[in-house]
């Protein structure tokens, strides 16, 4: 079996059996702190490992562009239970229906609304269906990474440096990336 095959199962079937196996047994706010930062440091991932594999040319990293929609998967099952489990085991549903919302939940949302897009149409059949334009869908993502850095500067104020520093180092690297395709052509 091909390691592909294998983290395929792994994120499409494993892990969202684990997290559900896990909410029913404990549900637990410090997991779902945890998981919540699995799926940004894997979207950072993501979005990163692009411009890192262009501009250095190192085939290593070019490797882990084979693997970014399985990837992908997995944070979007960690988003997920991230929302459904504040959502739902510790009653913020009822803040929603009330309006009274946190305002980290103003970025929170529409972040996870666009993970839920993105995970959706990370398939075959989608791609099919969007043709050219599933490429567009699927660049949501930079916009679920700017809601979930000011998502993270909100919930804790602690962390700005984090979120200033990914998000400058972010612009950057995609500068460099335009720079060095630009010069190629």
């Amino acid at each position: 079996m091909k390691f592909r095959n294998i983290l395929q199962i792994f994120c499409y079937y494993i892990i969202p059996i684990i997290l559900s196996i896990h909410f029913i047994i404990n549900p637990d706010r410090k997991f779902l702190n945890v998981i919540g930062w699995i799926s940004i440091i894997i979207v950072c991932f993501i979005l990163f490992i692009k411009p890192i594999a262009m501009i250095t040319q190192y085939k290593h990293f070019k490797r882990f562009l084979l693997y970014r929609r399985e990837l992908g998967i997995l944070s979007f099952w960690l988003a997920l239970y991230h929302s459904l489990g504040y959502l739902y085991f510790f009653k913020m549903y009822k803040l929603l229906i009330s309006n009274n919302l946190a305002s980290y939940s103003y970025f929170g949302i529409p972040a996870f609304l666009i993970m839920f897009i993105l995970g959706i149409t990370s398939n075959k059949i989608s791609m099919k269906l969007l043709k050219t334009k599933w490429k567009k869908v699927q660049y949501l993502a930079y916009g679920a990474l700017i809601l979930t850095m000011f998502h993270i500067e909100l919930v804790k104020y602690q962390t700005f440096h984090f979120s200033f520093i990914i998000s400058a180092l972010f612009v950057i690297l995609k500068y460099l990336e335009y720079k060095k395709i630009r010069i190629k052509k």
